[in-house]
């Protein structure tokens, strides 16, 4: 009797087993939306977040499923299905999204949804993918210092009705499923708007008497210094200074590092404030800038620049305003993108360079010295058609009778594809039609209008408009 109860207490606990196997966990809540929130102390910082579920597995696929949510460090102020899967798969089933307000959840304030696809039809969430559920907007509120933040699934929140648990379900049972909360780092930015002295870029020669006036800036409220620029291949941008200050800066030193697919190929005073009298504001001071180059920074490049105004002169940048003091000449192909920043210990043809301001001989603090940047990207510029010869279609390297016969039978008689669509459009009204072989006759026995360039030789036009007419292979009479 003992041998059979031991027996039947492990054939139990096979069973056991093998049903926590069948019942393995397929469905994973989680969010999509950004890991950090930047802003100055108590600035409120709206971001948008998905809910999202991922289906992996044997299953069919998500029917529906109710959901509570909640932001830690903010609070959640919309709450909808639209513009998610479940609105796309949704076939007039039940649909129940609200806000959870604090004065019913005990202080607690998020967003709950409950949600069935379909009465009586099979609508699911498609299987073995990623689906959105819902789209939450999240007021984030910056501490003093920084903190952390987190959107999570939680149970028991109340919006219209009753407290809501979350459940995910398929084929008309709750599944098991996974929470996968996303915590969110909130940034405290000090603001550097009404600092003494800060750093940045700018597109132009800048010299105002406004501080940051002309300076790349994404945010007029914090004013870090950082913005985007868009450039030519070969272009110009500038190193400024803004003060806001009693006294003036005397001198300074500072490192430019760029990064991604541009390169500084040069760099001076010339053009700025801190050029020789009578252009600048140099007197008879010191002056040691060039590049910084890959072989002493560790495979990194840039620029670097010290200078001295002047010796007991008392030479200075405006003490209110802005001011370019270095010119970097900034290279790539069309569409590189990369990125200027103020880094310490660039190497010139001396020793590690340090970025300081100077003022009464002393170090005076940058504001913004761990954000200031830009961030560059090159301007694409018009698409190159061809090469090609305007009028022959043919592409034997002449233009005579059979082009034209050439273009009538493509058009109207099934006849061979113009290898080269540009070099049929013969009249150059980004057009193959009729008016083409017509043109070409007008041309060759009438005394009409020659074709527009490319012609007589073959070569290459800006086409700036993208226009229809194109030439994906370069005819052999141009090889």
């Amino acid at each position: 009797m003992r041998k059979v109860c031991l027996s039947g207490v492990a054939a139990c606990a096979v069973l056991l087993l093998a049903g926590q196997t069948m019942a393995q966990v397929e469905y994973a809540l989680g969010f999509d939306g950004p890991a950090s929130a930047a802003g100055s102390a108590d600035a409120v910082v709206s971001q948008s977040y998905t809910c999202t579920l991922t289906h992996a597995g044997e299953g069919v696929g998500a029917q529906g499923w109710s959901i509570g949510c909640t932001a830690e460090g903010g609070l959640i102020t919309s709450a909808t299905t639209d513009g998610t899967t479940a609105a796309e798969v949704f076939n007039g089933g039940f649909n129940k999204t609200v806000l959870a307000l604090p004065e019913n959840n005990g202080g607690t304030a998020g967003a709950v949804s409950a949600v069935v696809l379909c009465f009586g039809c099979p609508a699911v969430l498609p299987p073995n993918d990623t689906s959105s559920m819902l789209a939450i907007g999240v007021d984030w509120v910056i501490p003093v210092g920084g903190g952390l933040g987190a959107v999570r699934y939680v149970d028991g929140l109340v919006g219209d009705g009753q407290a809501v648990a979350v459940v995910v379900t398929e084929n008309g049972a709750s599944v098991p499923h996974d929470r996968n909360d996303l915590e969110v780092t909130l940034v405290e930015v000090q603001s550097c708007c009404e600092a003494e002295y800060r750093l940045g870029f700018s597109a132009d020669s800048v010299a105002n008497e406004v501080p940051g006036e002309g300076m790349l800036d994404d945010d007029p409220e914090t004013c870090p210094g950082v913005g985007a620029v868009e450039i030519d291949e070969q272009d110009t941008l500038y190193a400024v200074v803004a003060s806001n200050a009693v006294d003036g800066v005397q001198g300074w030193s500072i490192g430019v590092a760029v990064s991604g697919d541009i390169a500084v190929t040069d760099v001076t005073t010339d053009g700025t404030l801190a050029a020789p009298e009578p252009d600048g504001i140099f007197n008879g001071g010191f002056n040691k800038t060039g590049l910084a180059l890959p072989e002493n920074n560790g495979g990194g490049s840039g620029a670097v620049s010290a200078v001295v105004l002047c010796f007991g002169c008392g030479a200075t940048l405006s003490t209110v305003g802005t001011s370019a003091i270095l010119a970097l000449s900034v290279e790539g192909a069309q569409a590189a993108s990369g990125e200027l920043k103020y880094v310490d210990g660039l190497i010139g043809e001396g020793q590690p360079v340090a970025n300081v301001l100077t003022v009464n001989g002393a170090s005076a603090e940058i504001c913004n010295l761990a954000t200031a940047g830009a961030i560059v990207s090159v301007r694409e510029g018009p698409a190159m058609l061809g090469p090609f010869l305007r009028g022959d279609p043919n592409d034997d390297g002449k233009t005579n009778i059979a082009d034209p016969i050439w273009i009538i039978n493509e058009l109207f008689r099934g006849g061979q594809e113009t290898g080269c669509q540009a070099a049929a459009d013969a009249n150059g009204d980004d057009n193959i039609d009729l008016a083409d072989a017509t043109f070409l006759i007008s041309y060759q026995f009438l005394g009409g209008d020659a074709p527009t360039a490319p012609f007589p030789d073959c070569g290459q036009i800006i086409d700036p408009e993208n226009d229809i007419v194109s030439c994906d292979t370069i005819p052999s009479a141009c090889q």
